[in-house]
């Protein structure tokens, strides 16, 4: 009997643990389109754009640059993942963040930044289902318009 339980106690153990490994993403690439708000001038030292993403991955991001001149040098950025839950509302699952690493803005004659482009990003770490991602790279590309509606139109990719 004793035997038993410890069989029994075992598989379940197994189970739970291929379970819990299962449910982290194993990674790959993931592109998604973004509709956001630019809630600072871009280049301030404040979050710059927040939003949404649908596609490969969904969710809420927020990402703010460091500019130097026309040259995007740094900044960091966060996505708040999601997935439906079972009445089909937006469910967190995990988070990525990491850092801004390089990229350019385009600015219209009254100086205000119109496009973010060639943006090149890395990943730092991820938590919940994301929590295996350690690592990465994205990328991220955009218009701002703060006329229209979303003001903020553009894509982004992010492979680990």
């Amino acid at each position: 009997m004793r035997n038993r339980l410890r069989w029994s106690l075992s598989a379940v153990v197994l189970a739970f643990a291929a379970a819990s490994a299962f449910a982290q993403t194993s990674g790959g690439s993931f592109n998604s389109d973004i509709r956001a708000r630019a809630v600072a001038p871009v280049c301030s030292s404040g979050i710059a754009i927040h939003g949404n993403a649908t596609g490969g991955l969904n969710g809420t991001f927020a990402i703010s640059f460091d500019c130097a001149g026309d040259a995007l040098v740094g900044g960091s950025w966060r996505m708040v993942v999601t997935e439906s839950g079972p009445n089909g509302a937006a469910m967190p699952v995990g988070e990525i963040f990491g850092g801004v690493v390089r990229g350019a803005v385009q600015r219209d004659s009254a100086g205000r930044v119109t496009k973010v482009g060639d943006v090149e990003l890395k990943i730092n770490r991820g938590t919940g289902k994301y929590a295996a991602v350690e690592s990465g790279t994205g990328h991220l590309g955009a218009t701002i318009n703060s006329n229209a509606d979303p003001q903020v139109r553009g894509s982004m990719g992010l492979n680990f």
